[in-house]
């Protein structure tokens, strides 16, 4: 073996020939010289030395035959870190891919893994049309810089991205497990400084590039897979869990009322707005033109435009109401008009393509007829469907939208929120005595910290500086309303005026009907219902609160564990603010039970732990709940027995 292990080196190094190739472009500059190659087995790597450092190397191409850029017998390429005496950083030309793979070859090439060194990607590198049956890449973001735009192609195949754990020394999938994804993709809990020149955009915060250059690399990766495969079925993860997480697919809900919960997650979830990578100066910032149209931008990120947003909602409600309504009956629908995309649905299923209502989540329009109301929409739309996929269909098509003189589906109502007190708020409305079970809509309000802010949750910013928030109510319903911070928590009915007390401060809630079109302080509301009018909740501080909540990201790093302010959603049975539901929070409660001085919960721990008959306090069946979730005896919590 050692005697094996001394001659390989050497064999290597007997292998590194010059060769001429035709002139090669790289980082703008044209190669007509010679590039060095390195075989390693069959396989040939043809690369440019000292680029882009001296020491580095850019890959150029890779072939097993004699063309020298096909391959045609493997399924896997493995890129080495090293080629000669040269690191591997940089991968591809300015316009070629770095290898073929015809469809007529021997063999499909289905996985590439990339070398840990990897800190470019350069465009049309791994493009779909040139590599098409690539399904898997393997990748370490630990000294990626940057990925140019169509690296991958337009709409790659791609539906895995094995990514390297550095604690493991392992490669883990992201596709099908949201931990994994969570842990070593996503740029949830993130900061990102809105841009002043550009409305609605908003660069990676500098403290973040300062802390890990790589969220650059990543943030292009991801948006170069933003049309893919991959990308989809990570949407489709996120999907299934707030599905889970919100009862969206509750039996019991009609579709129209599983819709109007899951336009009012999007409202308070997702924010309209473009992300673009760090740069000292913005207006040089890489604009991440796919992700603003991806459905796990929307879901995961929370930004997104019209795109993402109507992708957003069809892929809930493919998850909530069914995939065969989308797939086979065509009552959910994507639909792109001219510069602008929305989701058409039906309430009854027909034959014909007719009985539409307009769902614009970026308009903030839910289930409008044909006309002027919310928004105009003509009474036939002529445009492009999306397919299952989220992709344009092949097929033009026409669809007729529902034309109504009340210009809205009946039984909806509309909500104009606004809060006027100081401090973050978690605000929920539920269904009368549900204890915050059956939420219609679970929000937080609070001041964006600036210049830098977290993107997982569109803020109820405080007046004046915004008007509100526009939300829906199924009108049959009646409703309580539930609001807390640190220092407690309030419940009552919806409706009329209402005086609580959070600690020493005190509050007013009103609930009141205010006419469309009414001038008031906040405006003039427009209709947005078949109603006459709208509900109007305001929220009032009555006295002073020397010590206002923040509200700060909840963030699980690798293997270690963070607190949430109390101000952040409510994971019900997450007693020790982990971001997970595990036996360990059943044990968390039962310690605090036996010793409270010793094993104190923290705020955000105590609203979380109360997770059997919510509101009775932190009891044993409260973790006798975890267990039985933990053990899949129930499949949700709250639990109420």
């Amino acid at each position: 073996m050692n005697v094996l292990k001394s001659i390989v080196p050497f064999c290597l190094s007997a292998a590194l020939i010059v060769q001429s190739v035709p002139s090669f472009t790289a980082h703008g500059e044209v190669f007509a010289d010679d590039l060095l190659v390195s075989r390693v087995g069959d396989l040939t790597f043809r690369y440019i030395p000292d680029l882009p450092r001296k020491g580095e190397c850019t890959l150029a191409s890779v072939s097993d035959s004699s063309d020298n850029i096909t391959i045609s017998s493997h399924d896997t390429l493995e890129i080495p870190e090293k080629l000669g005496r040269y690191t591997v950083t940089a991968l591809g030309s300015d316009s070629n891919s770095i290898t073929r793979n015809p469809e007529n070859s021997k063999v499909k090439l289905t996985t590439v893994r990339l070398p840990h060194s990897i800190r470019e990607i350069h465009a049309f590198s791994l493009h779909e049309d040139r590599i098409p049956f690539l399904d898997t890449v393997y990748i370490d973001f630990a000294e990626l810089d940057q990925v140019e735009r169509y690296s991958f192609g337009y709409t790659p195949r791609l539906g895995e991205v094995c990514v390297y754990d550095a604690v493991d020394d392992a490669y883990y999938p992201t596709s099908d497990d949201i931990d994994k994804f969570r842990e070593l993709v996503s740029i949830e809990g993130v900061r990102f400084s809105a841009i002043p020149e550009i409305s609605n955009g908003y660069m990676l915060a500098e403290s973040e590039y300062r802390r890990e250059p790589s969220l650059n690399g990543r943030l292009e990766f991801l948006n170069e897979l933003g049309q893919s495969k991959y990308e989809y079925n990570v949407a489709l993860m996120y999907a299934e869990e707030i599905t889970h997480k919100y009862g969206f697919d509750d039996p019991a809900l009609s579709k129209v009322q599983k819709m109007e919960m899951i336009t009012n997650f999007i409202r308070a979830n997702t924010r309209y707005s473009v992300l673009y990578t760090y740069d000292a100066d913005p207006e040089k910032a890489m604009r991440l033109e796919n992700l603003k149209n991806s459905p796990t931008s929307a879901i995961a990120f929370h930004s997104a435009v019209c795109g993402g947003l109507a992708y957003e909602f069809d892929i809930l409600s493919r998850v909530s109401i069914g995939d065969e309504t989308a797939t086979r009956d065509r009552d959910l629908l994507c639909v792109r008009l001219p510069g602008h995309v929305v989701n058409a649905v039906r309430v009854e299923h027909t034959d014909d393509n007719k009985g539409y209502y307009v769902v614009d989540n970026t308009l903030a329009v839910f289930m409008q007829c044909a006309g002027d109301a919310a928004s105009h929409f003509n009474d036939v739309l002529d445009t492009y469907l999306y397919d299952y996929m989220a992709y344009y269909s092949d097929e033009h098509n026409e669809i007729e939208v529902v034309k109504d003189t009340a210009m809205f589906c009946e039984g909806i109502s509309f909500v104009f929120l606004h809060d006027e007190t100081e401090g973050a708020l978690h605000i929920e409305m539920c269904e009368k005595n549900s204890n915050g079970a059956k939420d219609l809509f679970n929000i937080m309000s609070y001041d964006e910290t600036e210049p830098e802010t977290f993107l997982e949750q569109t803020p109820l910013t405080k007046y004046p500086r915004t008007s509100g928030m526009n939300l829906y109510i199924d009108k049959s319903k009646t409703y309580d309303m539930i609001i807390s911070n640190s220092k407690g928590r309030a419940v009552f009915s919806a409706d009329g005026v209402h005086d609580f007390t959070l600690g020493d401060t005190e509050y007013q809630c009103s609930v009141s009907f205010v006419r469309y079109n009414t001038p008031t302080k906040y405006g003039i509301v427009n209709p947005h219902t078949s109603e006459n009018g709208y509900f109007d909740i305001t929220i009032k501080q009555l006295s002073e609160d020397p010590s206002p909540d923040a509200y700060t990201t909840t963030t699980v790093p690798h293997r270690s564990t963070t607190t949430t302010t109390v101000s952040a959603p409510v994971l019900y049975g997450d007693a020790n603010c982990d971001g997970r539901i595990t036996a360990s929070d059943a044990v968390t409660i039962m310690l605090y039970i036996g010793n409270k001085d010793k094993y104190p919960l923290t705020p955000q721990g105590k609203l979380n732990a109360d997770c059997n008959n919510v509101g009775d306090g932190i009891t044993a069946n409260d973790a006798l709940a975890i267990q039985k979730y933990d053990a899949k005896v129930i499949d949700s919590l709250p639990e109420f027995t």
